[in-house]
């Protein structure tokens, strides 16, 4: 697969020219004192936040999808991966939070032919596959309302509310209850 064609295709369905204010500017300056990021970041990601970070190679054989990018996951990929992940920063828990990926971890991108490709709020406020709404999905919400939008320029908002006529025993088993009445039925 072409890289360019990919990210297009990608570009398109999560609308990332349309966002607006989904800054990790500061976030960014905290965790690169030394912003060795810039090196490997592709013309117009900063500012942007969106989008393809890191250009690799012009051609992909596979793709890859995490929530927050980590040292150890770039270190498993093979050769021309595009990592697809909803976060552009890794999330440890052992420092409670935020974590850099370590320069090493974009040498390998760029040596191996590994592009690395995130949306945030483009994902999360996205109006078929959200987090957020499928999780209500799953659970049988119906009457689904988004709410709290993390950027401008996208419909909907991040969280998704709906109603549910389960008891929280029932909800808690919502796949089970679901078959069941599906049998009924």
């Amino acid at each position: 697969m072409k890289l360019d064609a990919v990210c297009a295709a990608l570009d398109a369905y999560f609308r990332t020219a349309d966002v607006r204010g989904d800054d990790w500017s500061d976030v960014y300056a905290s965790l690169y004192p030394e912003p060795y990021w810039r090196e490997f970041a592709e013309p117009g990601y900063e500012g942007h936040w969106n989008g393809l970070l890191v250009r690799s190679g012009a051609e992909v054989d596979r793709a890859v999808t995490c929530v927050f990018p980590s040292d150890a996951i770039v270190a498993s990929l093979p050769p021309r991966t595009l990592l697809f992940s909803e976060h552009p920063i890794a999330y440890e828990d052992d420092v409670e939070g935020f974590a850099p990926l370590a320069r090493e971890s974009f040498e390998r991108l760029r040596g191996e032919e590994i592009s690395f490709y995130h949306v945030h709020a483009p994902l999360d406020q996205h109006p078929k596959i959200a987090p957020s709404r499928l999780v209500a999905e799953g659970a049988g919400l119906g009457g689904l309302e988004e709410y709290f939008p993390i950027a401008e320029g996208l419909p909907g908002g991040a969280a998704v509310i709906g109603n549910v006529e389960l008891t929280l025993d029932e909800l808690e088993h919502a796949d089970a209850v679901r078959l069941r009445r599906a049998e009924d039925a």
